[in-house]
């Protein structure tokens, strides 16, 4: 029996010396066994429709214990709901504490990400017109969109006391969240607003912006009543956004020079389509308005160029990741039903919120089950483990996380980051200057030239030799352009929106 003993001793010595054998690599691995919690920080404060009055944002922090990093990447999770509290919305789910939110919070930190869990604005009217309906979710979506770009503006304010680096800033929504962080990469122009399905029955678009604020929540008419523009030294550029469930309100929002995405998205969703289709609400079952899905607005992205860097490592992803890509389209990944625990077909009608699940005690549990049937811990955290392994390695490359991508044989993308991430711009939009800064301080601007939509130059600023630049916009009309920034051997193309 003792000799027995000795031999199964020895046999799981030698597993465990195994497994420690098996190379962690900071943000692709869990290298961190515990993660530090700090709820309810307070990122910002707006006026609230729901409430009528001004109300604080906040936020659940998570960062990986005993991490010494003094710059971490940070990821921003944006919950779902449909725009309406938890509840409210008869669903057992809609704010900060979900379970996908909790979970990919925890996944981040163990990576050694700084991630965040954010509660924001929401409130829209159901039981209005069909023209109240639309107008109040659109408004609901646009106030969103100012609180996710507020909590970056915070971060950066913060940037020393949660060790992050403001120049790794991930977007992450998840549902009626994934409208909320798409819309706060490709809507900056308010032109993007006029079109037809979203204007009201006098031809005036659904936001006011000059009540509200701008796209950032800047410059509202009645500042400090029904708008605030916190940290508003700080720009909202982020450097990735990651769609899981969510759409756009329009695919021609989408421009060449926007920030890259990554999408989730299920085949069979009935209430988000995945292509262009009209969305349902999915606690009311109300049909709003034409919307396209993650396969529409990813297959636009590629084609604008905006996914150059990461279509060309396409093939080695697929190796890395470990499974095969679900599509053809570079950042796009779409679930068709498969049951990530039996592989067999799950054989629902439709996967809402696949990589969700919810407390049986809840009092809405019924609300989320119906559309969830086979929603379970085991079965979300399946889901989100493919996600993680399809993300983690994309980031890697967008972001420039050198020791990850060194591990991955793609250390070549750092000069791929450089050429696409190479300024920050602030304000954009803009009124009168624009704030170029170079982020590589060891290379600075040599020209800086302007184009129009035809593509014709219409400014040029030459010998700058600074890596701070301030641009007057002189006689430029009203519009998007397209800022092509010159250093040695590099050229960097942006776009910015003039008021």
């Amino acid at each position: 029996m003792k000799q027995v003993l000795r031999f199964a001793l020895l046999a799981c010595l030698l597993g465990m010396s195994s497994k420690m054998m098996v190379a962690q690599t900071r943000y692709l691995d869990e290298v961190f066994t515990s993660v530090t919690v700090t709820d309810s920080v307070q990122y910002g404060q707006n006026f609230d429709v729901l409430y009528n009055t001004i109300v604080p944002l906040s936020m659940t922090v998570y960062t990986p214990t005993g991490d010494t990093a003094t710059k971490r990447p940070l990821a921003i999770l944006v919950h779902g709901g449909s725009f309406l509290p938890k509840g409210v919305n008869q669903m057992a789910a809609g704010n900060r504490y979900d379970s996908t939110e909790v979970e990919m919070a925890m996944r981040f930190a163990k990576r050694g990400w700084t991630a965040a869990s954010i509660d924001y604005r929401l409130g829209w009217n159901p039981l209005g017109s069909q023209e109240e309906k639309a107008s109040t979710i659109i408004n609901a979506v646009y106030k969103g969109m100012q609180d996710v770009k507020n909590c970056v503006r915070y971060f950066k304010e913060q940037a020393t006391t949660y060790a992050v680096d403001t120049n790794s800033i991930m977007l992450v929504g998840d549902g009626s969240g994934g409208y909320t962080v798409v819309a706060a990469g490709a809507l900056n122009d308010t032109l993007e607003m006029w079109k037809f399905k979203f204007l009201d029955s006098l031809g005036q678009p659904f936001v006011d912006w000059h009540i509200w604020g701008d796209f950032d929540g800047f410059n509202g008419t009645y500042e400090g009543m029904y708008s605030y523009s916190n940290y508003p030294n700080h720009s909202s550029d982020v450097q990735l956004i990651v769609n899981m469930g969510g759409a756009i309100g329009d695919s021609s929002w989408q421009e060449a020079g926007e920030t890259p995405m990554i999408a989730f998205h299920s085949k069979t969703d009935l209430f988000t389509p995945y292509a262009t289709s009209i969305v349902v609400v999915v606690s009311t079952q109300d049909p709003i308005v034409e919307v396209s899905g993650s396969y529409s607005f990813m297959k636009r992205a590629n084609m604008l160029g905006n996914e150059d860097v990461l279509t060309q490592y396409s093939s080695k992803f697929e190796t890395i990741q470990g499974f095969s890509n679900s599509t053809t389209t570079e950042g796009l990944y779409a679930f068709d039903g498969t049951d990530p625990l039996t592989t067999s077909t799950i054989g629902i009608p439709s996967m809402f919120d696949p990589w969700g699940w919810y407390n049986a005690s809840d009092p809405y549990f019924v609300g989320s089950y119906t559309f969830n049937p086979s929603g379970s811990p085991e079965r979300g955290r399946a889901y989100i483990d493919t996600i993680m392994d399809y993300l983690t390695p994309r980031a890697a490359v967008v972001l420039g996380q050198e020791e990850a991508m060194d591990s991955l044989g793609l250390s070549g993308v750092k000069e791929v980051m450089v050429k696409g991430e190479g300024v920050n711009l602030f304000p954009n939009p803009a009124i009168e200057n624009i704030t170029i800064t170079a982020k590589n301080t060891s290379n600075p601007m040599i020209a800086i030239e302007m184009y129009d939509v035809t593509g014709r130059m219409v400014q040029k600023e030459s010998n700058i030799n600074a890596f701070t630049y301030t641009l007057n916009r002189e006689n430029l009309l009203a519009g998007s352009y397209l800022m092509k920034v010159v250093f040695k051997n590099i050229q960097v193309t942006q776009r910015v929106v003039l008021q």
